[in-house]
């Protein structure tokens, strides 16, 4: 009977433990509940900021897309404006072109029929204009009919026969050298 006096004693004691049981998990599980409440507060925060940071990047993003918009209507405007100025500076250049290529045609006509029959074998029916005017250049200096002046080292008078040079007077190169600038200008003034 010790033994039933110790249970029934201890029964009590169980019954009076187990409302204190269930109220320590009842306050364990308010806590955890809680704590959980808290975590979810701290990230719908959390998750509040980050949508307002993205929404703000956004807007810059869309703010800069703006600027560049702006530069790039500014940019079109001033290409639009280039393209323009190149038209005008290409009809300018076919003009001269057309001029220069006139100039040509002139001097090619007053060629020997050989000469205008060499060139236009050698270079084609539409030769680029610098092609041509060396080639024109090249008939004239064989022919005679251009004005390209007699070479000093082959007889030509330095000043093309309209002074006379006296005899005498004429310095070397060296000598020229050795002179100041205002006494060559008056040497080359008496001289030439």
């Amino acid at each position: 009977m010790t033994e039933d006096k110790t249970a029934a004693v201890d029964a009590p004691a169980a019954g009076a433990d187990a409302p204190a049981e269930a109220d320590s998990d009842l306050k364990r599980a308010i806590s955890r509940r809680d704590n959980a409440l808290g975590r979810a507060q701290t990230a719908e925060a959390e998750l509040a900021k980050l949508k307002a940071a993205v929404a703000e990047q956004d807007r810059k993003k869309l703010e800069e897309q703006g600027e560049w918009q702006a530069l790039a209507k500014t940019a079109e405007a001033s290409a639009a404006d280039l393209k323009a100025r190149l038209g005008t500076i290409e009809a300018d250049r076919d003009k001269l072109a057309q001029r220069y290529r006139t100039a040509l045609t002139g001097r090619l006509e007053a060629l020997p029929d050989t000469a205008k029959a060499t060139i236009a074998e050698r270079l084609g029916e539409s030769p680029a204009l610098n092609d041509l005017e060396s080639a024109i250049s090249l008939a004239e200096t064989f022919q005679g009919t251009g004005g390209a002046p007699t070479p000093r080292a082959h007889g030509g008078s330095p000043a093309g026969g309209k002074t006379k040079i006296r005899s005498g007077s004429k310095l070397s190169a060296a000598e020229l050298q050795k002179l100041t600038r205002a006494e060559r200008a008056e040497y080359l003034r008496a001289q030439y």
